[in-house]
C-alpha cells in the first residue's frame, strides 16, 4: 500500500470537517480574504478568496462572489 507523497512543508490535517446527517460537509465562510476579476465567457466575474470556519487560512478557496451570495444569504463579504 502507498501513501501519496505530500511534499517536505505540508502537513495532513489530522481531524476531518463536521458533516451533517446526509454526509454533505457543514462549511461556512467567515472571512474574505481577496478578491479578484476574472474573465468568463467575455464578461468580468467577481470572485472572493474566502476563509472557511475550521478550517487554517491556507486553505482558503477562491469562490464565485454570486454563488457566495445565493449560498450563505446572511453572510455579507
Amino acid at each position: 500500500m502507498l501513501k501519496k507523497k505530500l511534499g517536505d512543508n505540508v502537513a495532513a490535517n489530522p481531524t476531518l470537517p463536521p458533516v451533517d446527517n446526509s454526509g454533505q460537509f457543514l462549511i461556512e465562510p467567515i472571512a474574505v480574504l481577496d478578491r479578484r476579476l476574472v474573465k468568463r465567457n467575455n464578461q468580468a466575474v467577481v470572485q472572493l478568496l474566502v476563509q472557511w470556519v475550521n478550517m487554517p487560512t491556507s486553505e482558503a478557496t477562491w469562490e464565485d462572489y454570486d454563488s457566495i451570495v445565493q449560498r450563505f444569504p446572511h453572510f455579507h463579504p
